[in-house]
């Protein structure tokens, strides 16, 4: 089974439509908050022939994971303080003892790079992201964009960040997308396209 993962709507407090839109911070936010959560109740240890995909580089969870390792690791209190708080690994708790580098690099966490930059690519790979698990999107057509091309032009981040080989960003352009859904690589093939 394969599963996408997008913020559609936030449950936030409504932004200033004058200035931005739910796509700028609670997207992403979104997206951490989801991640966290699925690490925190050991959801990708528990399931792991499903295939999650997360889009736009995770959102801001690569910014904020070291926060998450402190907070769930045991180096931190879990709760407000005072009585009831407590010091426990959740991560490694709920997750067969795993840390979150390892949970990340265990293959069944998909990154979709659309509204990625070179350093997100940087983060995705301390995370424990591997190429083969990093996948183009275009978030068309919610970018306001008419057409496809035009997006994907902007998404540059796995080959400006110098951090991959040219046959890891062609993965990553196309092949592990095929390789992670064999009906469209079939589709594909019938066209001609490959």
């Amino acid at each position: 089974v394969v599963l996408f993962v997008h913020p559609n709507e936030t449950v936030m407090p409504p932004p200033d439509p004058n200035v931005y839109g739910w796509q700028m911070i609670e997207f992403p936010t979104e997206t951490a908050r989801c991640l966290m959560c699925m690490v925190d109740q050991g959801t990708f240890t528990k399931y792991p022939n499903i295939k999650w995909i997360f889009s736009h580089n995770g959102g801001s969870f690569p910014y904020l994971f070291q926060r998450c390792i402190r907070t769930l690791s045991g180096s931190k209190l879990i709760g407000v303080g005072g009585p009831g708080a407590r010091q426990v690994n959740r991560i490694a708790e709920n997750n067969d003892g795993q840390t979150l580098q390892h949970i990340f690099g265990c293959g069944n966490i998909y990154i979709e790079c659309s509204q990625g930059t070179p350093p997100q690519t940087f983060l995705l790979k301390s995370l424990g992201i591997r190429a083969e698990n990093v996948l183009t999107g275009s978030d068309w057509p919610f970018t306001g964009k008419d057409d496809v091309a035009s997006t994907l032009k902007e998404m540059y981040g796995p080959e400006k960040s110098g951090m991959y080989t040219p046959q890891e960003v062609e993965m990553i352009r196309m092949g592990n997308a095929l390789r992670l859904m064999p009906r469209l690589k079939a589709e594909y093939v019938k066209k001609g396209w490959i």
